[in-house]
């Protein structure tokens, strides 16, 4: 079969090709190609893979598949992540994307986040957002800062006098809530951005009343301050009303 090279993990050996390896990631292609030790070696040993992991990656490499569930999605991106293999985690971004759901969008969110995978991140932010803002009651409205959520505002219950000015975190790491500074201003139905790493919130309802103000939250420091209308967000920034994203105005 030609097999050039052995690749030894614990309990298991395997028999592959240099060329293949090389390929499929950047860490091999290193190693082969940089007058590594390794590139004389017949038999290599990765003490930081498993049987089952490296068995997986290898038939990712040749067939250009790899099962994958719940159960082991995550582990086995930090992998493909850790050797550059880039079969493998393309499938595993795709897995991630199309199977994420309500129960594990937070957990995607903050992987993202833990290992600076930016367009993943972004989907799952989106996710997150749309899903929260289509199951949240009572007018609350909902952002993501730093992998965690944010709740703020709305009512207690459909009433006219019943507006709160609330602010809670939930941080997906810990699987806790997280009840913060509130707002100055009891606010429902306004618009929220993220902006510069704070929390704009902006205009509303407090029955009677149509509010015009803005208020910025920073996090680092759990506090609210006033934002005038200069130094606001909602000149330069427009609210996509099909999306909870934010576009800047040139």
């Amino acid at each position: 079969m030609g097999f050039d090279v052995t690749l030894d993990v614990l309990s298991a050996s395997f028999k592959v090709h240099k060329v293949i390896l090389a390929a499929c990631s950047d860490y091999f292609r290193a190693m082969f190609t940089l007058d590594m030790r390794e590139a004389s070696q017949s038999s290599i040993y990765l003490q930081f893979l498993s049987a089952p992991q490296l068995e997986a990656l290898l038939h990712c490499s040749y067939t250009g598949s790899v099962s994958l569930s719940w159960n082991c999605i995550f582990e086995f991106t930090i992998t493909a992540l850790k050797l550059q293999y880039q079969p493998s985690l393309d499938l595993c971004l795709g897995f991630l994307q199309r199977e994420i759901n309500p129960n594990s969008c937070l957990d995607v969110a903050s992987f993202a986040e833990a290992f600076g995978i930016v367009k993943l991140l972004d989907y799952a932010e989106d996710y997150m957002l749309r899903q929260f803002q289509q199951t949240a009651r009572y007018s609350h409205e909902v952002a993501v800062l730093h992998g965690k959520l944010y709740i703020l505002g709305g009512k207690k219950y459909y009433g006219t006098a019943d507006t709160i000015n609330s602010l809670f975190r939930y941080d997906p790491l810990e699987d806790s809530w997280e009840e913060l500074c509130s707002m100055s201003q009891a606010r429902c139905s306004f618009s929220l951005v993220v902006l510069e790493f704070k929390l704009f919130a902006i205009g509303g309802q407090c029955h009677p009343d149509y509010l015009e103000t803005v208020e910025q939250y920073c996090a680092a420091v759990n506090s609210w301050s006033s934002s005038s209308s200069g130094s606001s967000p909602r000149r330069n920034l427009i609210v996509d009303p099909r999306t909870p994203k934010c576009c800047s105005r040139a």
